[in-house]
């Protein structure tokens, strides 16, 4: 539900984001859903475009003013960008997808730890190098912190989708995926109330009208009411399929 031109502007803000899961990752701030991303239709909407455009456009010139005197900053955004440039550019792929982030953080996080330890060497001083270490510890700190965090959310597939569910409320998938493990739990009141949220956001998806059926099929005491209009809405939705 883009143009090409939306796309690009988009990717602007996404690329930025990506730069920040790297330097600052936080607890939550990973998903595998992303649908509810907001689209940029001009440099102005929303505003934050231009910034990303702004900072992006900065960080390239940085690259290639300091290639000669400090290369390893130019290797480690250039990397970055690279590692971006296909499937954050002109390719009709889904907006944001972090796994699209792994190859390209090598350069940033090459950029940081060579940045470190130059500060480290050129540090005259034992407070200046303890500092350093320090530094360097925390950074460290955060990634594992995270890391584990993060790891045992995926471990528990129930909490995750819940937790996703939370963080995301506009995300259509975010939401299916959270409907299907309550209904799972046999919480068949929150689960109705979540795919009527889900029809919401996602009108002409029939996902959440099939899915009604299936809990009607399998309660038939929930109250759900299934008329002509239902049949014909869901039918319609599906082209002509009443299957």
């Amino acid at each position: 539900n883009f143009s090409m031109t939306e796309r690009l502007f988009t990717e602007l803000r996404i690329v930025t984001e990506y730069l920040k899961q790297i330097i600052s990752p936080r607890i939550g701030g990973f998903s595998l859903f992303h649908d509810d991303y907001v689209i940029s239709h001009s440099l102005t909407q929303p505003l934050s475009t231009l910034g990303a455009l702004i900072f992006l456009s900065s960080l390239a010139l940085a690259a290639l003013l300091l290639r000669h005197r400090m290369g390893w900053i130019s290797f480690g955004i250039l990397w970055f960008f690279a590692g971006h440039l296909m499937e954050s550019t002109i390719f009709p792929l889904e907006l944001y997808f972090e796994h699209r982030n792994y190859l390209p953080l090598f350069g940033i996080a090459f950029l940081l730890a060579w940045s470190i330890l130059s500060i480290y060497r050129l540090s005259r001083s034992i407070r200046g190098k303890v500092l350093t270490v320090i530094l360097s510890m925390i950074i460290i700190g955060q990634m594992v912190f995270v890391s584990r965090a993060e790891s045992e959310l995926w471990g528990d597939p129930f909490r995750q989708a819940m937790v996703w569910g939370h963080e995301r409320p506009n995300s259509a998938r975010s939401l299916l995926q959270m409907g299907k493990l309550l209904y799972s739990a046999d919480l068949v009141d929150v689960t109705l109330e979540l795919f009527d949220k889900y029809q919401g956001l996602n009108p002409e998806d029939p996902t959440a009208q099939l899915v009604k059926l299936k809990i009607l099929c399998d309660h038939p005491e929930s109250g759900i009411v299934v008329d002509e209009a239902f049949i014909q809405d869901v039918t319609r939705k599906q082209g002509g399929n009443k299957a």
